[in-house]
């Protein structure tokens, strides 16, 4: 997919209307289908490790212009990225090419409720499950973000399973939410990461690659070479 197809992939996506999905590699029907979303600011080899331990038939890496930032929360301040949107979803693409079982899309809106309606549409027979970090679980469970949170979880949950990899150094985050962790029990659920991949994050890759560091044994081969300066395919 050239870069102006993938441009134009992009601005879809930015178009007003309901959730939406765009698949940007060949998908086939599916039962279950993986969904392991993120700003990919790179993709690192912690996302990889995630969309394998789903056990799907297929798993679709889902980049989202409105990607929420997980911590600096509604109205917070982000730092601008280190790779362009453009970059990020050609990134992935390479990475999936030559990969049976992975693919990328786009998604038009970015909470993960949003993410599940339009999944839904696009595979109305598949079993969704949602493959994402711990820390995600946080804003997940924040009623901030929903105008009615019972209704909205009560739906991304009747709808999608989210099995979380917990990062090294971190506890359950479901501890800190035991109402949530009884209610939607059997819908949430850890999964098990290699141990040298539980601490790597895009960023920390990020802040490496800023201090004129080498990242290449936390980033996928098929990705390095986005992360050459000027970026761009290679």
């Amino acid at each position: 997919m050239d870069p102006i197809a993938i441009r134009a992939a992009l601005e879809r996506s930015r178009a007003p209307g309901r959730p939406r999905l765009e698949v940007l590699l060949p998908a086939p029907a599916v039962k279950v289908l993986g969904l392991v979303p993120g700003s990919f600011d790179p993709m690192t080899v912690a996302h990889a490790a995630l969309a394998e331990a789903l056990d799907t038939d297929l798993t679709l890496f889902l980049y989202s212009p409105r990607t929420l930032p997980k911590r600096a929360g509604p109205g917070g301040a982000v730092r601008a990225p280190l790779m362009e949107e453009e970059d990020r979803v050609a990134s992935l693409l390479a990475y999936c090419r030559t990969r049976h079982g992975l693919g990328v899309a786009l998604s038009s809106h970015g909470l993960l409720i949003d993410q599940a309606e339009a999944a839904a549409a696009s595979f109305p027979r598949a079993r969704l499950v949602f493959g994402v970090g711990s820390d995600k679980i946080e804003q997940i469970l924040d009623p901030r973000w929903y105008p009615d949170p019972g209704t909205a979880l009560g739906r991304l949950f009747m709808l999608a399973e989210v099995a979380y990899a917990i990062r090294e150094g971190d506890r359950d985050p479901l501890h800190a939410h035991p109402g949530d962790a009884a209610r939607w029990r059997g819908r949430l659920h850890p999964v098990e990461l290699p141990e040298h991949v539980r601490a790597i994050s895009s960023r920390r890759i990020r802040e490496a690659v800023r201090r004129g560091e080498r990242a290449d044994p936390m980033v996928p081969p098929e990705v390095r070479p986005f992360l050459s300066p000027g970026g761009g395919s290679p």
